[in-house]
């Protein structure tokens, strides 16, 4: 496996002071009703630009097509979802699912009993990450769901989450509902193609199958594409440990291959 790849390392080589590990957002996306044509989309430019968390000079990405409107968010600057909706109706839209990218380090904060389980930290609030079962569910399948998307093994990790924003009132810390992440701290990816994953049940149980194994840390299983895309530390299973796992299931590995090169950011090269 290569060395152990840190973005904490990173940040910690620049003169970030050891410490718990800060959640950031990185990109807003809203999606926005009304968007029709270049001037919609020149007005919501220039009221979102107003925004404290936005610079001036920065991107804003606009699609008429999809309704949406993107664009990064200012470090060091606490996130307000309130406003960004506020800065949407004034600019004479009206503002529907709001999602972020946000890193951060996961810490499991309560047992499967209690509502909010993990948390991402945020100098001015805390950042709950909670993932929403697709059917109306208790409590311990909530968990149990996490436990397949590897969450709970990325506990203390720096990762990188996107979700849609739950709550934004001014008196309690908004919360996202999980889309999707990844880790930022890994030693190794691994990708296998898998002829016969058929369903999101199939993709399901292999993530699951594979993040009950020691070492790995996340898994992502796309029946679309027969595709299985797994992070792994530096004590991680060997490829064959890893396979074997998979054709217990009942699917068959057509091919497995350790990804050569890995970015200090978590992202491949």
């Amino acid at each position: 496996m290569k060395l152990f790849r840190s973005v904490l390392a990173v940040a910690l080589s620049v003169g970030f002071i050891a410490g718990p590990a800060l959640a950031a957002v990185e990109q807003v996306s809203v999606r926005v009703d009304g968007l029709a044509c270049p001037f919609c989309a020149y007005n919501i430019e220039k009221r979102v630009k107003t925004l404290e968390g936005v610079e001036r000079d920065a991107r804003i990405v606009t699609s008429i097509e999809h309704g949406i409107a993107k664009f990064p968010w200012k470090s060091g600057i606490a996130f307000d979802p309130a406003a960004v909706r506020t800065a949407i109706r004034e600019a004479g839209f009206t503002p529907r699912e709001l999602t972020v990218t946000v890193t951060g380090a996961i810490q499991v904060s309560s047992n499967r009993d209690a509502q909010t389980m993990l948390e991402l930290v945020d100098e001015d609030a805390k950042l709950t990450v909670l993932v929403t079962p697709r059917e109306r569910a208790d409590q311990r399948e909530s968990w149990d769901q996490m436990r397949a998307l590897g969450l709970l093994q990325a506990a203390k990790l720096r990762v990188r989450v996107e979700g849609e924003v739950r709550a934004d009132s001014a008196d309690t810390p908004w919360s996202l509902i999980l889309h999707k992440w990844a880790p930022l701290e890994y030693a190794a990816q691994v990708i296998a193609e898998i002829d016969d994953l058929a369903c999101e049940q199939c993709s399901t149980r292999t993530m699951r199958a594979l993040t009950e194994l020691d070492g790995v840390i996340h898994v992502e299983a796309d029946y679309e594409t027969d595709r299985v895309h797994i992070w792994t530390r530096d004590e991680a299973p060997d490829l064959s440990v890893l396979r074997d796992r998979i054709e217990t299931l009942g699917f068959k590995v057509t091919h497995m291959h350790e990804l050569d090169e890995v970015s200090v950011d978590g992202r491949d090269k």
